[in-house]
């Protein structure tokens, strides 16, 4: 017999109550078998963000528009013929596009 299947909201702690509010009992259910226990990260909404808005930079770069990705994406941007390697532009510590001559760094900051 499947006991878990009998678990209603008023079995559950308030943290749990929250979280099965939030995704649903039978959603919440299916965590507790896949996860039975163990701890889960759940990652910032940055980290998630910051792979698309890569992606998305990498998509519109056509060269020479720095200034409005940098402005349109909400990063840094300054260039450097110092950093490591020549051929690639880096983007908040990944280098995601290709250059010939310079390097481009965008740092990204935190968009609140």
């Amino acid at each position: 017999m499947d006991l878990l299947e009998k678990v209603q909201m008023e079995n559950l702690d308030e943290e749990q109550k929250a979280l099965a509010e939030l995704i649903g009992l039978e959603a919440f259910k299916n965590l507790v078998r896949a996860f039975n226990g163990t701890s889960i990260y759940i990652p910032k909404i940055e980290s998630l963000e910051k792979t698309v808005r890569d992606e998305l930079i990498k998509e519109e770069f056509d060269g020479g528009n720095y200034k409005e990705l940098a402005l349109k994406y909400g990063c840094l941007l300054y260039t450097s013929d110092a950093a490591d390697e020549e051929d690639s532009v880096d983007l908040g510590g990944r280098r995601i596009i290709q250059k010939k001559k310079k390097v481009l760094v965008i740092l990204g900051r935190s968009m609140l």
